[in-house]
């Protein structure tokens, strides 16, 4: 089974920044809109270990009591989402 996607999907603006993507605890999250954002954080099994919810511009996350993996985190903006992985390390 193939799945496209389209690049210009609406709704996304271009401006996602997500730093550091290996961690010991901290990742920021930027996004160049003012729309209001959600993140969800699930771990390498797909189970959300965490949310931060009605994010504006900048948030930051902290993964510092999660154990070593590689987590997932997904940006919700009203009717679409972005999800980037993370490696947290020990």
């Amino acid at each position: 089974m193939l799945v496209f996607v389209s690049p210009g999907i609406s709704g996304i603006p271009e401006g996602f920044n997500i730093w550091p993507t290996l961690t010991r605890d901290m990742v920021n999250i930027a996004v160049n809109s003012a729309m209001i954002f959600d993140v969800y954080i699930y771990n390498s099994m797909g189970i959300q270990t965490g949310r931060k919810l009605k994010n504006r511009y900048k948030t930051s996350v902290n993964l510092g009591h999660f154990s070593p993996d590689i987590y997932f985190v997904e940006i919700r903006l009203d009717k679409a989402s972005k999800i980037f992985r993370v490696i947290k390390i020990s």
